[in-house]
């Protein structure tokens, strides 16, 4: 999925739904069946995107696919959510999401268990690695993930625009000098 979708971008004027169909013409069942399972990551932040939308566009995906594969009923209500309001680059900029979290997921299976298991106990740790991957235009799905994975610490938001003004409205409020980093400088006005 990576050699067909992110290291061989489509600039061409057509839509994204037919660009990535030409991409994943003639990939294996398993490629395109990541591919549906991207997209379907993708949404989970979006709220203001209709689950109509959210579907038709993993349904067409799949449908690409030479072996049947269904969406389970389980995961089919996440069609329905979504953690907040995604904006416009969101979804002007879908092909730099999707890039960015499939290179989020190429980069985890470079590293160790044990250092898997390190971010994943450690938020901070895997907002700074997740801060790593490089990314152009996928801030909203960076913050998504993070929230997505540590809905505790990081907060259903991905403007940042919207934490800097959280932070000057409710920072006066801290007894201490708050961090310059946004999300580490709402956790301690949350604390």
């Amino acid at each position: 999925l990576r050699t067909r979708f992110n290291l061989a971008p489509d600039e061409s004027a057509a839509s994204f739904e037919d660009k990535f169909e030409r991409q994943l013409k003639g990939a294996p069942a398993a490629t395109i069946q990541l591919a549906a399972e991207v997209v379907f990551v993708h949404f989970l932040i979006a709220r203001d995107i209709g689950a109509p939308a959210k579907r038709h566009l993993v349904d067409r995906i799949i449908s690409w696919c030479p072996e049947p594969v269904t969406i389970p009923d389980t995961l089919q209500l996440a069609f329905d959510t979504g953690v907040c309001n995604t904006g416009q680059a969101f979804k002007m900029y879908r092909p730099h999401q999707l890039w960015f979290l499939i290179d989020t997921v190429h980069a985890w299976k470079e590293l160790s268990a044990d250092r898997q298991t390190e971010l994943l106990g450690d938020p901070w740790a895997m907002k700074d690695w997740v801060e790593s991957i490089p990314q152009k235009a996928a801030y909203t799905q960076r913050q998504g993930l993070l929230h997505l994975l540590f809905p505790d610490v990081f907060e259903d938001m991905v403007s940042r625009q919207h934490k800097g003004l959280i932070v000057a409205a409710l920072g006066s409020e801290s007894t201490a000098p708050l961090p310059t980093d946004p999300d580490r400088a709402l956790s301690q006005i949350r604390e």
